[in-house]
């Protein structure tokens, strides 16, 4: 076989400028435009990551309400949780998931030929100033009164839900889950953290737990 030939077999399949836009401007937009695989239309999976895509700052939101619930689950399991380690955990949380997010990198970039804008390099004192807020933001969470009496007993009737759960509203699918709900004499309440949004975005999001809640069975 010829070099030449070679060289043109062996040669990335560069993507579009178009399609690179796309990627750069809205990742969401991008998956659900070429995130498919075509035989099945299922979702590619390492690509489907792209459509999560996020920032250092948002790494540290989530990181913040998946610990919150951790230490809820431990707690109605009996697990012991040592707050020693908070911030051990939580770091694991973002660079785990920076970690993920690169290695996906590594297929973009094969496509696009060039480095990727979503490529970023978190400086250590940027991750250390994110963990301190990280559990500042939590230590806050946990004294909230619903939170301290589940872990002091008072209630014991809760559950947790993933944010991946979804509801149709309209023919649209919406995330639209409570963090936990909880039972006060033959009522359920609905509780999301809000790590951080507006008064206005936080009401049109208990609306939508309020349709949740309706639609929700069992």
């Amino acid at each position: 076989m010829s070099e030449n030939r070679v060289m043109r077999i062996n040669r990335p399949n560069i993507w579009s400028r178009t399609r690179r836009q796309l990627l750069h401007q809205c990742p969401r937009a991008w998956i659900l435009k070429y995130g498919f695989k075509r035989a099945n239309r299922t979702f590619n999976r390492n690509l489907q990551r792209i459509s999560d895509w996020s920032s250092p700052y948002r790494m540290m939101q989530r990181a913040v309400r998946s610990i919150v619930i951790q230490r809820l689950e431990a707690h109605k399991h009996g697990i012991a949780w040592r707050e020693q380690d908070l911030a051990s955990k939580i770091r694991n949380m973002i660079l785990g998931k920076r970690f993920r997010q690169n290695r996906t990198l590594e297929l973009i970039e094969k496509r696009i030929g060039k480095s990727s804008q979503l490529k970023f390099r978190i400086p250590n004192s940027e991750i250390n100033r994110l963990i301190e807020i990280a559990c500042l933001r939590y230590h806050s969470i946990i004294k909230n009164p619903i939170i301290s009496k589940i872990l002091n007993d008072e209630i014991l009737q809760w559950h947790s839900f993933s944010r991946l759960d979804y509801t149709n509203l309209n023919g649209n699918i919406l995330h639209i889950s409570p963090d936990i709900i909880w039972k006060n004499g033959t009522n359920w309440n609905l509780m999301r953290f809000s790590v951080q949004g507006s008064s206005k975005q936080i009401s049109i999001e208990n609306m939508a737990m309020l349709h949740w809640a309706v639609t929700k069975r069992g």
